[in-house]
């Protein structure tokens, strides 16, 4: 019989022995109640990022754990980013220079109870294939989170610099571009709209959506109760600890916003951008805040 609590101890070691490689407690205690979900079959599967040592080490000790929880898991490089929508790019050649460099493979360790999903994890298949489907985040946030932090940067930077009139600055960046999501107009934006999923959801691994940030009984509103009585369940002390952890990012996320056209002028400065490619800059920023549910 599947002991979840005998589980996510054994897993938790493995994590307090590798307290280097976490990124904040509340990511932290998200992944653990993920493989437990996984393994319980509470949720179609499990990935993480692990390009550094420390991260890959980490996941090879949990995969030997997991080998006897009957659970398939396994290491890839695979593009991650499935496409819920079109970009919106002035010319046919930014698109492909866009989508080539988009296509960017990373380092991920992968597990799952369903034969079907491992298929398409070993194959490197990973974008054909929605984050509903793979991991069972809600549709809306899903697509909410292409659009504003993966598609919109990437217009935006192919606008502005059409602005600049330096359309070949397009193609030196992009050849040396690190696909990470909110890679162009102010990172802050970004980092509030993560603070505030963290303080209205802290047990969702996911960021949230507008739309579910607004709905008491959304879907991520129901996973986030989901997860939270597994974590209390679980591990009472750490779940109190999460919660602890999420106090103050409201007002973190209000700073951002109150002095947003701050950050836009300092982003504009620190690119050297003429007129035209700062008001570009602005607006594009305005529009993303906008998207992310942060306009005042």
């Amino acid at each position: 019989m599947f002991d979840a609590k005998k589980l996510y101890d054994d897993i938790g070691s493995i994590f307090e022995a590798s307290d280097q490689e976490v990124i904040d407690i509340q990511s932290d205690f998200m992944e653990r109640l993920e493989i437990v979900s996984v393994v319980a079959g509470d949720k179609p599967s499990f990935y993480d990022f692990c390009e550094r040592p420390g991260r890959a080490e980490l996941f090879q000790e949990i995969s030997a754990r997991l080998q006897v929880e009957g659970v398939t898991c396994g290491f890839n490089q695979v593009d991650v980013h499935h496409r819920y929508r079109p970009l919106k790019l002035a010319y046919l050649e930014h698109a492909k220079l866009v989508e080539t460099r988009s296509a960017e493979k990373f380092s991920i360790f992968w597990f799952t109870k369903d034969s079907a999903l491992a298929g398409i994890y070993r194959n490197g298949e990973v974008y054909r294939h929605t984050d509903t489907k793979m991991l069972a985040y809600p549709s809306c946030c899903s697509a909410w989170h292409f659009d504003a932090f993966f598609a919109r940067p990437m217009e935006a930077f192919c606008d502005v610099y059409l602005k600049q009139e330096a359309p070949m600055a397009i193609a030196s960046f992009l050849e040396t571009w690190n696909s990470s999501p909110g890679w162009f107009l102010p990172r802050s934006f970004f980092t509030a709209a993560l603070f505030r999923s963290n303080f209205k959801f802290p047990f969702v691994p996911h960021f949230a959506c507008p739309r579910c940030i607004a709905d008491p009984e959304s879907t991520t509103a129901q996973q986030n109760a989901q997860f939270s009585a597994l974590g209390q369940a679980l591990d009472p002390v750490r779940h109190a600890q999460v919660i602890d952890w999420t106090r103050g990012l409201d007002r973190r996320v209000r700073d951002i916003v109150d002095h947003w056209r701050d950050e836009v002028a300092i982003e504009a400065r620190d690119l050297g951008l003429n007129t035209l490619a700062s008001e570009a800059v602005a607006r594009h920023s305005r529009y993303l805040l906008g998207s992310l549910g942060l306009s005042r």
